[in-house]
């Protein structure tokens, strides 16, 4: 999963011209870009509890924002407005890796599913691979929020 952060000029662009965010992505040089490998269905369990989207900005982070574009393969992008981008900085700060730590459930995690199927047998690996992405994804966005920027996010 990437993120990249933009500014809202040109989210208002992708969304209305799908070809442009097509040339953004396929760039290979992104200044405020952050891939969290396959950290990301796990993080987002740690965060909300839940294999699925949720309410509030706790499920933002991972699986939030406006579809754009066309399918990328595992859907289309996703674009975050800089409102939201502030709103899941403000929940990330609070989220403590102490208090993700104590979420981490394997034999949950692996029940409902949550990607890649690692958590029982890599266990405490496993967790601190999560962390060690949670605490680049919380810098990511409390950049971007800073620099009032839209975030886009695509699973490739």
């Amino acid at each position: 999963m990437m993120f990249y952060a933009t500014s809202s000029a040109d989210a208002s662009t992708f969304q209305k011209d799908a070809s442009k965010l097509m040339a953004f992505l396929s760039q290979t040089n992104h200044e405020g870009a952050l891939d969290i490998d396959k950290a990301w269905h796990g993080i987002h369990y740690l965060l909300t509890g839940s294999a699925n989207a949720t309410r509030g900005p706790a499920s933002l982070a991972i699986l939030g924002g406006k579809e754009i574009g066309v399918d990328l393969g595992y859907g289309p992008a996703r674009l975050l407005s800089p409102s939201q981008v502030k709103e899941v900085a403000a929940l990330l700060k609070q989220e403590t890796v102490e208090k993700l730590r104590g979420r981490y459930a394997p034999k949950s995690m692996k029940k409902l599913e949550i990607y890649p199927d690692i958590w029982v047998r890599d266990g405490n690996e496993a967790r601190d691979y999560l962390l060690d992405y949670y605490q680049k994804l919380v810098r990511f966005y409390e950049e971007a929020a800073l620099a009032g920027q839209a975030v886009i996010i695509t699973l490739t």
